[in-house]
């Protein structure tokens, strides 16, 4: 299969989360609850969606959710006094005292009889599958109409315009160097006005892609993987470091000599005021060689 080369662009606070993404030439994979939106990553289960998950039609990468969701299901209700109550309820209409053998189509009906069950299953569910994300943007900054959008990215991204822009080019569709890993979705973020219907494992992963219309002036696109906090990222797929209109210089200067130091090949460019327009003004090899050279703004050094 022929790779699509893609360029996106992350926008950062310069905080200790951004020299650790330097230093392990890592991303911090976030879950849902980190992201600024409250709605993302939210589901609603419904009797298709279940009775594929039980029947395992289609493709699943949780396997056997008889052990792996329905008995913690159930081990967790018991510690829970509502929902062991309703559990209850079902044992006496079913006339049995273990509800780990019923059917398929009967532990769609338990899940979704009660809000408390359907709540506890769903926060099952979502652990058990774990999945993370990374999120970019994709801009063509050659348009004028994506460099007025952008201009939001770093109002909502780098503190003030007090952090930076980095700009990755990655192959898509995404491969990892390590085979047992799980699936990683490249994929662009879902906008429209309403969340994707649950049927199939797909959908669940398509719900983690979806944000409302109100914000799809940010472009995103995402990677989407399970059970990693981190990932790593080969140094060459980092291509420029653009610094934000009201960065000193001090932070400049540590970017720049932590990259150097740790042998990112990029370019390094600065947002400047000019003629009531913002522009972008890549720095020169002296003035980068110069930031090298340079351990303070200091009018002397002390050093013991």
């Amino acid at each position: 299969m022929s790779k699509e080369k893609l360029r996106v662009y992350k926008y950062h606070r310069i905080n200790e989360h951004l020299m650790q993404l330097f230093s392990l030439n890592a991303f911090y994979c976030c879950t849902s609850e980190d992201l600024n939106d409250p709605l993302e990553g939210k589901i609603n289960l419904n009797e298709i969606f279940l009775d594929n998950l039980f029947h395992q039609n289609g493709e699943w990468q949780v396997k056997h959710p008889y052990f792996t969701l329905w008995m913690e299901f159930l081990i967790r209700a018991e510690k829970d006094r509502e929902a062991y109550m309703l559990l209850d309820i079902h044992k006496a209409k079913l006339e049995i005292e273990d509800l780990s053998d019923v059917s398929e189509s009967e532990k769609t009906r338990i899940i979704l009889s009660y809000p408390k069950l359907n709540e506890l299953f769903t926060e099952i569910l979502l652990k058990e599958y774990n999945i993370r994300i990374i999120s970019f943007s994709k801009f063509n900054l050659s348009k004028q109409e994506d460099r007025e959008r952008e201009k939001l990215m770093w109002s909502y991204y780098t503190g003030a315009a007090k952090g930076v822009r980095l700009t990755f080019d990655f192959n898509s569709p995404m491969e990892s160097n390590w085979s047992n890993i799980e699936p990683i979705y490249f994929e662009p973020v879902i906008y429209d006005t309403k969340r994707p219907i649950l049927k199939t494992e797909k959908d669940l992963f398509d719900c983690f892609r979806f944000k409302y219309e109100i914000w799809h002036r940010e472009s995103e696109y995402r990677i989407l993987l399970r059970n990693q906090k981190g990932i790593g990222f080969n140094q060459e797929r980092l291509k420029e470091v653009t610094f934000g209109l009201n960065v000193d210089d001090v932070q400049i200067i540590t970017i720049v000599r932590l990259c150097k130091m740790l042998q990112y090949d990029c370019k390094y460019n600065k947002l400047k005021y000019v003629d009531d327009e913002l522009i972008e003004v890549p720095m020169s090899q002296a003035e980068i060689d110069t930031y090298v050279k340079l351990r303070d703004r200091t009018d002397f050094r002390i050093e013991i």
